[in-house]
């Protein structure tokens, strides 16, 4: 017998409902035969299933502020090497509401005096 995986990743919060539907149909239970993680955290969205999923509130404003700064910089240093790791935190939801800060590489950036 195949081994199935314990935990899939959904990487768009808006489509954790259709993979729901689609195990059920496959008789695969969330929460007994695997755990899911999204990173959509609209309390509203997912609200209505059950078992919640755990969610990854990635900070996408911190990142996007960070993209632009990356961007800006290159564009008044395009000569500057690349360089160093940027850290982001990002909050990891499990299913039962408990919050833990993790800290995740997001992109690489150097700092330019």
């Amino acid at each position: 017998m195949a081994s199935r995986p314990t935990g899939i990743y959904v990487v768009l919060g808006e489509i954790t409902e259709v993979v729901y539907e689609e195990l059920a149909l496959r008789q695969i239970k969330v929460g007994r035969d695997v755990e899911i993680l999204t990173t959509g955290h609209e309390a509203s969205e997912l609200s209505l299933l059950e078992p919640q999923p755990a969610t990854l509130d990635l900070n996408i404003e911190e990142l996007a502020s960070r993209a632009i700064e990356k961007v800006l910089c290159r564009i008044n240093n395009p000569d500057a090497p690349f360089g160093t790791v940027t850290w982001v935190p990002s909050t990891l939801v499990d299913s039962d509401g408990r919050r833990y800060l993790r800290l995740a590489t997001v992109e690489n950036e150097q700092e330019v005096l």
